[in-house]
């Protein structure tokens, strides 16, 4: 609980419910997506885990914000609303506005035809 006192995470409950509800999106639609072209459960880890690697590791939060390789993380935008740390590159969409387009991208990319 600590953390979450001293991060301000706290002082915004609607913003984390909505930025964790769109991350497990994302990463729902990339699972299934993947589950779809790998036939090996273990396989189909490894792509799974890569993504959200680089996603935790390299993404904005980690001081990558302004790099244009990250903008193409599918949970760049929604971690930086989720942070309320401007993008500054996301013209007058928002990152707001690019998140939920980023998780009907998912979506649509992983639902069966």
């Amino acid at each position: 609980m600590a953390p979450a006192g001293r991060s301000g995470l706290g002082d915004e409950p609607g913003r984390a419910v909505a930025g964790t509800l769109m991350y497990a999106l994302i990463h729902l639609a990339i699972g299934a997506l993947t589950g779809a072209l790998v036939t090996s459960p273990v396989n189909g880890t490894v792509p799974v885990l890569f993504v959200w690697i680089l996603a935790v590791f390299f993404g904005p939060v980690m001081g990558a914000a302004d790099r244009p390789a990250t903008r193409v993380l599918p949970t760049h935008f929604v971690t930086l609303w989720m942070v309320d740390l401007p993008s500054q590159h996301s013209g007058r969409v928002g990152d707001l506005g690019w998140a939920p387009i980023w998780v009907a991208a998912a979506l649509i990319t992983a639902h069966p035809r």
